[in-house]
């Protein structure tokens, strides 16, 4: 006997998390939860958590109080549950749409969660004490604060230790500019000064050179009067 599925119609179903009607087909599905994180089914488990993050940023109840935000971010918050893990992604990727609601991680198979790696565990963990159950029992609130504390955090640290490198770096950067400025306005007063010493020193030696050649030959220009008389008086008795 032909079943429903087996026609190719798409089977309608309760989705136990939002308590909606949903169909089941996996096209549908596929691009309900896809487009619900604005991303493409070749997108990465961080581009996932990372637009889950930037979308809660917007419409989480305690950043808006309309309807419509609320709506959006149940819808948000149920294609995380799927998308956000990467066994149930899988299974969701192949049509195989896995419980929710009820059907939580510590209800799944041991052998499943050891399958799971380290960063999946502990990011599961920390979703599941962040969730906060709303009055109608239908869609769990998360404690948006704790959450973005929790996965950001070292991420937050990381940008702050690199913020004060950075700024570490810059100020080494400025020292050694003025440095090779000040080495730059140094040197050349440097060089002018031994270069107007050295003029001076020649200056002067040139100048005690010309003094002393002066006094010489004036010297040597003075006639010797002391031979002529000597002869005068020696030729005086003869005469």
């Amino acid at each position: 006997m032909p079943t429903i599925s087996s026609m190719g119609y798409p089977r309608v179903c309760i989705n136990l998390f939002t308590g909606k009607l949903e169909f089941s087909t996996s096209s549908l599905l596929f691009k309900n939860h896809y487009d619900t994180l604005g991303l493409s089914p070749k997108a990465t488990q961080n581009d996932i958590k990372s637009a889950y993050y930037k979308l809660t940023m917007i419409y989480h109840p305690d950043k808006n109080k309309s309807e419509a935000a609320k709506h959006k971010f149940r819808k948000i918050t149920d294609a995380y549950e799927v998308l956000g893990s990467y066994k149930s992604r899988k299974m969701y990727d192949r049509g195989m749409r896995p419980g929710a609601g009820s059907r939580r991680m510590e209800e799944r198979d041991p052998e499943e969660v050891k399958k799971e790696d380290a960063q999946t565990r502990f990011y599961k963990a920390r979703m599941n004490r962040s969730k906060i159950v709303t009055s109608d029992g239908r869609s769990p609130i998360y404690n948006f604060d704790e959450w973005a504390k929790a996965h950001y955090g070292s991420l937050f640290t990381q940008t702050s230790e690199s913020k004060v490198n950075c700024e570490r770096l810059q100020r080494e950067k400025e020292d050694d500019i003025r440095r090779s400025q000040q080495v730059a306005i140094t040197m050349p007063l440097g060089i002018l000064f031994l270069f107007t010493l050295a003029s001076f020193y020649t200056y002067r030696d040139s100048i005690s050179y010309d003094v002393n050649r002066i006094t010489h030959d004036t010297k040597d220009s003075q006639p010797s009067s002391s031979p002529g008389i000597n002869s005068n008086k020696e030729s005086s008795p003869n005469t």
